[in-house]
C-alpha cells in the first residue's frame, strides 16, 4: 500500500474516532476561555510623533471557567516567562501570581478578578531582544477542597497599549503572541 493511501486511511479513521468520542462530551460541557494579556508600555514623549516605549506592566484577564458538574470551586493563576536573546538564549520565570479561587456552576462562570504585575527590564536591555510570555494554569477542586485536576496553556491573545506624556495614545489588539520589551513607531 502506498503512503498517500495509508495516510488517507489514517485521517479518515481519526476523524471517525474523534467524532464518536468528542461529540457527545463537548456538547454537554461549557468551554473554558483563556485570558487576555495587555502589555502596557510607557514613553516620556507624546504618542503623536515617532516614539519608543518600554514595557512597564502586564495585565492578565482571567479565564472563563465553568464547573464540570454541579457547583464546583475552580481557580487560576498566571506565570510570566522572560526570554532574553543576547548572543545566547536564556529563559526564566520572573513572576508567579497567587491562586484565585471562586465557585462556578455548569452554566455560570467563576467570578475572577483581573491580575497584573509590574515589569522591570534588566540592566543594559537595549543590547538584547527580550520578550515575555504568560502561561495560565487552571485548577478544579473536589468538594473536600483537594485538587481534582489542573491544566496550563500559553496565552495567545495579547493587546498593546502605549501611554505617553499626552495620555493613552496608542492601543492595538495585537497579532503577537507575546509582549516585547519595547514598542516603537515612526511617523
Amino acid at each position: 500500500m502506498n503512503w498517500t493511501k495509508r495516510l488517507s486511511m489514517v485521517a479518515v479513521a481519526t476523524a471517525i474516532t474523534t467524532s464518536m468520542v468528542v461529540g457527545p462530551v463537548s456538547a454537554a460541557m461549557q468551554p473554558d476561555h483563556g485570558g487576555t494579556v495587555t502589555c502596557k508600555y510607557r514613553t516620556t514623549g507624546p504618542v503623536t510623533n515617532g516614539w519608543t516605549a518600554y514595557i512597564k506592566r502586564l495585565i492578565v484577564s482571567p479565564p472563563q471557567l465553568f464547573a464540570n458538574s454541579g457547583p464546583q470551586t475552580v481557580g487560576w493563576r498566571f506565570t510570566v516567562r522572560r526570554t532574553i536573546y543576547d548572543g545566547t538564549t536564556s529563559h526564566a520565570v520572573t513572576y508567579r501570581s497567587r491562586i484565585q479561587t471562586a465557585k462556578a456552576t455548569t452554566t455560570t462562570a467563576a467570578g475572577f478578578d483581573t491580575m497584573s504585575v509590574p515589569v522591570t527590564l534588566p540592566a543594559n536591555h537595549e543590547d538584547m531582544e527580550i520578550y515575555y510570555e504568560v502561561a495560565i494554569r487552571t485548577f478544579r477542586y473536589r468538594a473536600d477542597g483537594s485538587l481534582k485536576s489542573s491544566s496550563s496553556y500559553l496565552a495567545t491573545d495579547y493587546i498593546v497599549r502605549v501611554k505617553g506624556s499626552n495620555g493613552w495614545g496608542y492601543t492595538e489588539h495585537s497579532y503577537l503572541d507575546k509582549c516585547y520589551d519595547l514598542q516603537a513607531a515612526v511617523f
